[in-house]
């Protein structure tokens, strides 16, 4: 056998030289998409569990919100929140900053407001403070929230 070759069993291979560098960094480079390519484009909703949507509403929501039409606790009813007007719950004259802007609830606006409620509106007040900080989470509640028309 000559040098640069490597014999396994009865085949003979020849070794190029820097073959196991290229082979590594192409590994590198699927395991760093692999991993990355998970992750959501920024300003994107992906889409979520609604029964698991409907858990974590309870958890999280349910102490200030309803989605019965109607019903309003610390803050509106949720009913029907998808394609109405930030703030135009009637009955519910909270929330001063949203009733002034232009916000429509799309899902990608409520993804924006649970993420960070206090920045949403540029500083405007707002009463919301408790974020839903994983992207998972809220697709979820915002599934079972597009279920409540």
């Amino acid at each position: 056998m000559r040098l640069g070759q490597l014999s396994y069993r009865y085949r003979t291979t020849t070794y190029r030289p820097g073959t196991a560098a290229r082979v590594g960094a192409i590994l590198v480079v699927l395991a760093v998409v692999s991993v990355t390519g998970c992750e959501e484009a920024p300003g994107t909703v992906m889409p979520g569990d609604a029964a698991r949507g409907a858990m974590l509403f309870r958890q999280q929501c349910a102490a200030c919100h309803s989605v019965e039409p109607g019903l309003i606790r610390e803050g509106p009813s949720l009913h029907g929140v998808i394609g109405a007007r930030a703030g135009s719950v009637p009955g519910f004259h909270r929330y001063t900053g949203l009733r002034s802007s232009e916000v429509v609830w799309t899902p990608e606006t409520l993804d924006r407001w649970l993420a960070d409620p206090k920045g949403f509106l540029d500083g405007r007040i707002t009463t919301k403070t408790v974020r839903v900080n994983l992207p998972d989470d809220r697709a979820d509640i915002i599934a079972f929230l597009a279920t409540r028309r």
